[in-house]
């Protein structure tokens, strides 16, 4: 009689092949459930692309030539916050607070446009210094602001530092200078005349 404990070559081939058999199966499985994975990924990002400063910026300026502007102000403003990770020199940043700042004027919401060019103001500051040309320009975009608002005696006080700034570091002749002084005596004209005309020129 044979000894039922004792496994002979003959023996172990069946076993072989069931091992060999679930083994495959397994690979099969692994192999079906990354590619099951991977395109689920691939839908994933194709719909919802990554968060990029290009991406946020293009969604941005796509939405505000539509004329969605709640969409457009989401966008802008994302990128702005993605744009602040990067170094302060970085002209995305700089970009970025000035199509913000720009978008919050043309949708008449001054004090947020404020806002936004006093932390261009701040960043002028840091990178260029305080008495370079980019602040006095920077400066006259407040005066603007400001002067879009009524508020001419804080338009005129800007106006007069932009001034200084630029009658010092490129001199009055400079043809910046001169478009700014221009914009100067002409709210100054404004501020002496009647308030119908004061209205018109916001």
């Amino acid at each position: 009689m044979k000894d039922l404990t004792v496994l002979t070559a003959y023996d172990l081939i069946p076993i072989h092949k069931f091992l060999n058999s679930i083994f495959m199966t397994r690979i099969k499985l692994v192999v079906y459930i990354t590619a099951f994975l991977g395109t689920v990924l691939y839908a994933y990002n194709y719909l919802n692309p990554p968060q990029t400063w290009e991406v946020e910026n293009k969604k941005a300026i796509t939405a505000f030539h539509k004329s969605q502007f709640d969409e457009a102000e989401k966008h802008f403003v994302q990128a702005l916050k993605l744009a602040e990770t990067f170094s302060v020199k970085d002209p995305r940043l700089y970009f970025s607070l000035g199509q913000l700042a720009e978008f919050y004027r043309i949708q008449s919401m001054f004090l947020k446009a404020e806002k936004v060019l006093h932390h261009t103001l701040v960043i002028d500051d840091k990178v260029f210094g305080p008495k370079h040309y980019n602040k006095a320009l920077n400066l006259n975009n407040l005066a603007v602001n400001y002067r879009m608002q009524g508020k001419f005696e804080d338009a005129k006080n800007i106006l007069e530092q932009s001034l200084k700034i630029l009658e010092d570091s490129l001199g009055k002749e400079h043809p910046l200078a001169r478009r700014i002084f221009d914009h100067y005596t002409h709210l100054l004209n404004v501020m002496n005349s009647s308030k119908e005309d004061q209205k018109a020129y916001k």
